[in-house]
């Protein structure tokens, strides 16, 4: 009875990919647009507690091995070095929806989706290559690399039988970097109305999908589809869990656990043995929650621009007060070089 229980609380869903607004720090805005915005990347120095403007930006994503920081502004994919204070344009004409998961764990490369290709650029370099090309690739969720770097999952949104409107389904793609072809599920899923999540679990050997949508009794109804990721994938477990949110994320612990944060409780759930531990209680902007890269550590602001380090239980070990009136929208932390990142919106009124 007690693992049914636990069953009926663990929850998934698509981790929300935010659209920031766009960096129009040159003051340029739509016909009808009374104002415009603003987005800046601080620093905020752990050691001496001193706040530091880095540049504007929308976004970010972090390269915490080697102190550099990738963002978008004003149509272009810019990095950022740390180490010299300056930051090098990498790609012009940028127009992609990305996220920290299109970052190979060696922080050499980046995918993205754009103008009907799936493209990797080298971010030595600045080469731009094209994996493959279709009409069909979905942007968002973007692409997603495993943690060993070998394998890529990208969706595909399949045309009609007419050929002239697009479904309102998805495949989900394997992209292998060793031969350079593609694997598709032979499953379609659904997305009208729900929400859809992607990932590698158990070294790659497994891919998992997640799909949310709401109850037609109340509540959220998540179903899960966990595939052995090999040249005919094949299904290897399914289960449907019930939840009575829609306020969750879902990090990968290990190979085989996640770390759910459903509403106000934060536990771990194995995926592969169905059991998920005792919630506990968590409070924090459930949006503006991180999990740390190469850390089993959460980055939280609490809704007075505190930012709080906790460990994967939900308990608080280090506070920090950040000193500025902006909206914060993205939050991260380097261990390493000891400080905090965050990016802010302002809306500037005509």
């Amino acid at each position: 009875m007690l693992q049914i229980s636990i069953k009926k609380s663990v929850s998934f869903i698509l981790i929300i990919f935010l659209l920031s607004a766009c960096d129009t720090g040159d003051g340029m805005t739509d016909e009808e647009d009374l104002g415009y915005t603003v987005s800046k990347i601080y620093t905020y120095n752990i050691s001496d507690s001193s706040t530091r403007y880095i540049t504007n930006g929308f976004s970010p994503i972090t390269l915490l091995n080697s102190n550099k920081l990738l963002y978008q502004y004003s149509n272009q994919l810019w990095l950022y070095d740390f180490s010299i204070g300056d930051s090098i344009l990498l790609a012009d004409n940028f127009f992609a929806f990305v996220n920290e998961y299109c970052l190979s764990p060696d922080e050499n490369y980046f995918v993205f989706v754009n103008d009907s290709s799936l493209n990797r650029i080298n971010i030595q370099t600045k080469e731009i290559n094209t994996l493959l090309k279709s009409n069909q690739l979905v942007e968002i969720p973007a692409p997603k690399y495993s943690d060993d770097g070998k394998y890529l999952l990208y969706l595909t949104n399949p045309v009609r039988r007419n050929d002239l409107t697009y479904s309102d389904s998805v495949y989900v793609n394997i992209y292998n970097f060793n031969s350079r072809t593609s694997t598709r599920l032979d499953t379609i899923f659904k997305i009208s109305g729900n929400s859809i999540n992607t990932g590698f679990i158990d070294n790659s050997k497994k891919i998992y999908i997640t799909r949310q949508n709401e109850g037609e009794t109340g509540g959220w109804i998540v179903k899960i589809l966990i595939y052995n990721n090999s040249s005919a994938p094949d299904l290897f477990a399914k289960r449907t869990i019930y939840s009575s949110t829609y306020d969750n994320k879902i990090w990968k612990l290990d190979e085989n656990t996640m770390l759910v944060l459903e509403g106000l409780s934060i536990y771990q759930y194995n995926i592969i043995s169905d059991q998920a531990t005792v919630p506990k209680g968590f409070m924090g902007f459930w949006e503006k929650v991180r999990k740390i890269k190469n850390l089993d550590s959460l980055i939280v602001l609490s809704p007075i621009n505190t930012i709080e380090i906790r460990n994967i239980y939900g308990e608080k070990e280090e506070e920090y007060s950040l000193n500025t009136k902006e909206e914060i929208d993205w939050i991260d932390y380097s261990a390493k070089f000891k400080y905090i990142l965050f990016q802010t919106t302002k809306y500037h009124p005509q």
